[in-house]
């Protein structure tokens, strides 16, 4: 079975961010290594072959940014302020003062022919569940996807409990019969249930499935 790749974008503001990333990164290469019973009965780790690939891509390049999301992956983690810009209020990611309006992402991926095409995307920023985030963000999927986001603020603590969470849990599955959808969904559902067991309070992390739009079917249809 090809090595599933997990793509992590850090499109936030340096060490807003660093924390999390560094937790979900760290973890995903640990869970490589494993006990190994030697003949004399002693123990030693052995790094075997890995469970995912790890990218970790920080940058504001738009361009690197959109390669990014285009790029297939098992999962996209995106690091990243939401919010709104312009007196439009048009939804946006940001980074130190610039923004990327997620309907100028959709006219480029819709340009370039080829959308968000992972299995599970992670929007890693305060309020990335709205409805206000995600129907505009529908026309850059170039399939369904099991969609992560957020009900409310979050910091370093919310986000790092999380991917330790859904990264424990999605690696150790390793397949088991089950799509890299049903593994990413029982992944994050999970984590967000432990979220609230270990912090003892409501997970702002809200699983869902997101599909393409209309304008978006017509557009990356093969």
């Amino acid at each position: 079975m090809k090595t599933p790749i997990i793509r992590i974008l850090d499109f936030g503001d340096g060490f807003e961010f660093e924390s999390a990333v560094s937790v979900a990164a760290s973890l995903i290469r640990s869970m490589a290594a494993t006990y190994e019973t030697e003949d004399d009965g002693g123990k030693s780790w052995r790094r075997l072959d890995a469970m995912a690939h790890v990218e970790t891509v920080s940058s504001g390049s738009q361009r690197i940014f959109l390669g990014a999301l285009t790029t297939p992956a098992l999962v996209l983690h995106v690091a990243s302020h939401v919010g709104v810009s312009g007196a439009e209020q048009s939804p946006a990611f940001s980074r130190e003062g610039e923004v990327l309006r997620v309907s100028d992402v959709a006219d480029a991926l819709h340009d370039f022919g080829s959308g968000i095409s992972a299995d599970c995307l992670i929007v890693d920023g305060c309020d990335s569940a709205r409805t206000w985030f995600t129907r505009p963000l529908s026309d850059c999927l170039s399939q369904s996807i099991v969609y992560v986001g957020t009900t409310r603020v979050i910091n370093n603590t919310d986000s790092a409990v999380f991917a330790a969470g859904f990264y424990g849990r999605l690696l150790r599955q390793r397949g088991r019969g089950r799509t890299a959808k049903e593994r990413t969904l029982d992944a994050a559902t999970v984590a967000s249930s432990t979220y609230e067991t270990l912090l003892e309070r409501k997970s702002p992390f809200r699983v869902q499935t997101l599909h393409p739009s209309r304008r978006a079917i017509t557009s990356f249809a093969s």
